[in-house]
């Protein structure tokens, strides 16, 4: 019962993060990177922040450094690094190409269990990351006059995918440490959230964001406001949930989703079609991560 649980705390979780390419594609139009980064994180802490005051004193009493540690990779791998990553590289490439991308997370992380976690690599999973890796191939195959530009944003969007691996392990181990398995989702989330924001404030200052956020519109507002509460905020806690209660290898299965679901907001909203190309490398890529999903069924 507690896995199955886990497994929709998951699914919610990379279905929210799908939706985060979008919104940052279109804030990138109008404010810098860091500046979308702090925004966000400051409203995602003050929405969330006197809820959890008092599970996060009593549990910084009794963290040591190898906890500490993981926060300090969880925020900086989960948050800074990813999004600085995807901000960048959705400057030289498409929404809808950038989600298909982030289907590799499934197979870094299953790639980093494997080494990191010692958890068995099946046949099946084998032929997953295989898929994974040969749909990213067909993806960056372009060859027009853009390919240059093209290719250096899918690999900012591949060092995004690969810096959420990372925070999937990172999340993973620290839930099997005694010392932060008692810090509620919440209370995570919102320390992670803060040291994020710690590493932002400098840069977003030198972007001169008052002058930016003065002359945005409701419709930015109300990205910023997407991003801070049910990106960071919902989807995080959906995924500490899910992280608990899910070994590394099923939350890679599940983190196919984000793609998916990044895919289809970007037609949704951005009204971007699909080309044969990323058809199909979006298909390999979704094929991989379904190999990945069924060895853990």
């Amino acid at each position: 019962m507690s896995e199955c649980a886990g497994k929709f705390y998951l699914a919610g979780a990379f279905i929210l993060a799908g939706t985060s390419v979008v919104s940052m594609k279109y804030l990138a139009i109008f404010l810098g990177p860091f500046t979308i980064i702090s925004v966000s994180l400051i409203i995602s802490i003050i929405s969330v922040g006197a809820f959890c005051f008092g599970n996060i004193s009593r549990n910084l009493r009794v963290m040591d450094r190898r906890a500490w540690l993981m926060i300090v990779l969880q925020a900086t791998f989960g948050i800074f690094i990813f999004r600085l990553l995807l901000l960048a590289g959705l400057n030289r490439t498409s929404a809808g190409e950038a989600g298909l991308l982030t289907g590799a997370v499934p197979a870094i992380t299953a790639f980093l269990a494997l080494t990191i976690l010692k958890e068995r690599l099946s046949r099946l999973s084998a032929l997953g990351i295989l898929g994974t890796v040969a749909g990213i191939a067909v993806l960056n195959g372009r060859i027009d006059g853009g390919f240059h530009q093209h290719l250096w944003g899918n690999l900012m969007i591949l060092g995004a995918a690969a810096s959420e691996s990372i925070f999937n392990i990172c999340s993973r181990l620290s839930w099997l440490d005694t010392k932060t398995a008692a810090l509620h989702p919440l209370s995570r989330t919102v320390l992670v959230s803060g040291l994020a924001l710690l590493f932002c404030l400098l840069p977003a200052y030198l972007e001169n964001p008052l002058t930016s956020l003065r002359g945005l519109e409701f419709s930015g507002w109300l990205a910023l406001v997407w991003q801070g509460l049910f990106v960071t905020i919902v989807s995080y806690c959906f995924w500490f949930a899910g992280i608990k209660r899910c070994e590394a290898c099923t939350a890679a299965a599940f983190s196919g989703l984000m793609p998916l679901s990044a895919v289809a907001f970007s037609i949704l909203l951005l009204g971007e079609a699909l080309v044969w190309r990323q058809m199909a490398g979006g298909l390999l890529i979704l094929t991989g991560m379904s190999m990945l999903a069924a060895r853990r069924s």
